[in-house]
């Protein structure tokens, strides 16, 4: 035995709200590159609204476990941005990843609850 401390991470599991949804959302970068779906941030900050219905049962869909369906998560396109006028070789670009909004949001979600938790997992040394 190691003897670590044991931790109650049941609250990880716990279904989406719309508050900690709508947070991750608050704090999304509004510009940033769109994925394949072609949705940046301020599109869901601006139509929260309209579209929280369609989110919120896009995150439970998957929160729900219908694994068959994560393989849609994990696509990404792969492009390659120049850093300087006339690149032509491989190293004049930078490559990124652009995956779907739905799969951010998933992500992010996760990653805040997480955060909370963290420094209580993980030691700082």
């Amino acid at each position: 035995m190691l003897g670590l401390q044991r931790h109650d991470l049941a609250h990880l599991e716990d279904m989406f709200s719309e508050d900690e949804v709508k947070a991750v959302i608050d704090d999304l970068a509004a510009d940033k590159a769109p994925g394949p779906d072609g949705f940046i941030g301020i599109f869901f900050k601006k139509s929260w609204s309209v579209i929280k219905g369609d989110i919120m049962a896009a995150l439970n869909y998957f929160y729900q476990q219908h694994d068959q369906q994560f393989h849609h998560l994990n696509k990404a396109h792969m492009v390659l941005l120049p850093k300087k006028e006339n690149a032509c070789s491989l190293g004049d670009f930078r490559p990124i990843s652009l995956t779907h909004s739905i799969a951010k949001l998933f992500s992010k979600i996760l990653a805040a609850r997480l955060s909370l938790v963290l420094d209580e997992l993980i030691s700082r040394a």
